[in-house]
């Protein structure tokens, strides 16, 4: 959980899993500053309650390269909500049984969404 201080100089902690509020998407690419009509990739910045978005481009470009967490968790750095923007070793080691399964109920939740056929 990352730690900071607000004006009142008093500590706050900010949890990506606690809050239970709708975040207001953001309408600017996080990285760039361009205008995005449409959202693609998002990450939640608690502090200013907004989900921040990439621009299609830069989310195409940092998935690519697998880095679009490590661009999201540099720009929270860059706001002040979180003092590091080190990441966990990308998946190195297969998915277990767990997350196959998880990944099911994902797709299966937006199994509606989804016209293509493979």
């Amino acid at each position: 959980m990352a730690k900071s201080s607000n004006d009142a100089d008093t500590a706050t902690e900010f949890s990506f899993t606690a809050p239970q509020q709708e975040l207001e998407v953001e309408d600017t690419c996080c990285i760039t500053g361009e205008e995005v009509k449409s959202s693609f990739c998002r990450f939640p910045d608690y502090r200013r309650a907004t989900m921040m978005v990439m621009s299609k481009k830069q989310m195409l470009e940092h998935l690519g390269k697998g880095t679009s967490i490590e661009a999201f968790k540099e720009i929270l750095v860059r706001r002040g909500v979180i003092e590091s923007a080190t990441v966990r070793s990308p998946g190195r080691h297969g998915m277990d049984r767990h997350d196959l399964r998880e990944l099911d109920r994902l797709l299966a939740d937006i199994s509606d969404l989804m016209t293509w056929q493979a």
